[in-house]
């Protein structure tokens, strides 16, 4: 069978959301290519065994053998998909832990096909009562400082679930640095570099008892590094 968009989700320690974020990712689109990242989780996570029991047809698992960061599990991801026998028209970006709603795709995939832009992020409404106030601060600082640097509004510019076109990544991926969360803030600037448009889609902002692998200041600080830097 023939898939048009891929998946690729980093996931870490998150195999108690996962199983539910792959049954929904099958009732509304059964037709993606999936590509998971298991980051080096406890081996008691079973991340690639829940893979391998979803109902979805076109899945694959990848296992780093130690944490590396979630930008080395989207490299791993996208290297993977640059070497599928698929010639994918573009890439959905995911996290694994529950926060992003995977009835949200099909809106993706319609601006996309619309030509709406080539590169499409979902952003949330960033309410206190919803979100932890220190995510709110270092989205609010990040978002601004891309924004004003880039030339473009970038309402969410922390919200990892995305839609990038294929030939973008291709331009984009040979060059990608950081290993860390600022992998996310590099393909931005490196995007917007290579004459990307963008288009943002709201999302439903999930937050239960996930523990957040983000760390407030440090990683803001490191936002601002990459911001600079690349």
């Amino acid at each position: 069978m023939d898939c048009p968009f891929a998946v690729i989700i980093p996931a870490y320690n998150s195999g108690r959301f996962l199983k539910k974020l792959l049954k929904e990712i099958a009732e509304v689109c059964p037709d993606l290519c999936l590509f998971v990242i298991d980051d080096g989780s406890d081996v008691k996570d079973e991340i690639c065994k829940i893979v391998s029991a979803s109902s979805l047809q076109n899945k694959s698992c990848f296992r780093h053998k130690m944490n590396r960061g979630k930008g080395a599990a989207i490299k791993s991801g996208l290297s993977a998909v640059f070497a599928h026998k698929n010639s994918f028209r573009a890439v959905i970006f995911l996290d694994s832990d529950g926060q992003h709603e995977p009835r949200s795709i099909p809106e993706f995939i319609c601006a996309y096909e619309q030509g709406r832009g080539d590169f499409i992020s979902g952003v949330r409404k960033f309410n206190p009562a919803k979100m932890p106030k220190m995510r709110i601060i270092s989205n609010t600082i990040t978002s601004y400082f891309l924004s004003r640097k880039l030339g473009v509004k970038l309402r969410d510019s922390q919200c990892g679930f995305r839609l990038i076109d294929m030939e973008l990544l291709k331009k984009c991926a040979p060059e990608l640095k950081a290993n860390r969360y600022s992998l996310e803030t590099e393909l931005l600037i490196k995007s917007a570099k290579n004459g990307a448009s963008f288009f943002h889609i709201p999302i439903k902002t999930i937050y239960g008892n996930q523990e957040s692998n983000i760390r407030g200041i440090r990683d803001t600080i490191e936002f601002l590094i990459a911001l600079f830097r690349y």
